[in-house]
């Protein structure tokens, strides 16, 4: 069975598809311009795919529902990835993810309400820079911090609030070690 719904302008809507036992299978929603909006699939009449469009028919979001969670693909209006990995039901970004910026990856590693959380890699301009622990987007925990320009090691050790804090070790660009020892918001502690 099929059932369409226009609005005063004699446009579509609302399109949906049930089969023979009257569960949905198929329902699409369109911007009043007609343009797609979203996309539904259902099975058994449970939602289990999604994708929802920008208004000029780019895809923004895809998604597979699972039991507790979704896998997500988000982008932009530039037809640019933005995200893939898991997420809530409410499309923020938790477990296992990859962020990406202008096209480039831009954080590999875990979330939670869509910031970055535990265990992950930042990189910038494609480089590995850092590669640890995280808590609401910062440093925070063990971590090893990278140069750009060689990809040595700058600092590996504990890390608090986006610092080095803690016992650690600070690394010359061509790899000597400079200081290991005790830091204090990205200061070191001679005793």
């Amino acid at each position: 069975k099929e059932i369409k719904e226009y609005n005063s302008q004699n446009i579509l809507i609302v399109h949906s598809n049930y089969d023979e036992s009257g569960k949905l299978v198929l329902e699409r929603e369109y911007y009043h311009n007609g343009d797609i909006r979203i996309e539904n699939s259902y099975i058994n009449g449970e939602l289990k795919n999604q994708k929802i469009y920008w208004q000029d028919t780019k895809i923004k979001y895809i998604a597979s529902y699972e039991d507790d969670f979704l896998n997500l693909l988000e982008y932009n209006n530039m037809e640019e990835k933005v995200y893939e990995g898991r997420a809530n039901n409410a499309f923020k970004y938790y477990g296992f993810g990859k962020f990406y910026l202008n096209n480039e990856l831009k954080y590999e590693g875990n979330f939670n309400n869509s910031q970055y959380q535990g265990r992950g890699v930042l990189y910038e301009n494609g480089i590995k820079i850092y590669e640890g622990d995280f808590e609401n987007n910062l440093y925070w925990g063990n971590g090893t911090s990278f140069y750009e320009s060689t990809e040595n090691i700058e600092y590996e050790g504990e890390w608090v609030n986006g610092c080095k804090h803690g016992q650690g070790t600070l690394y010359s660009d061509s790899g000597e070690i400079v200081y290991s020892g005790l830091f204090h918001n990205n200061e070191i502690q001679m005793n």
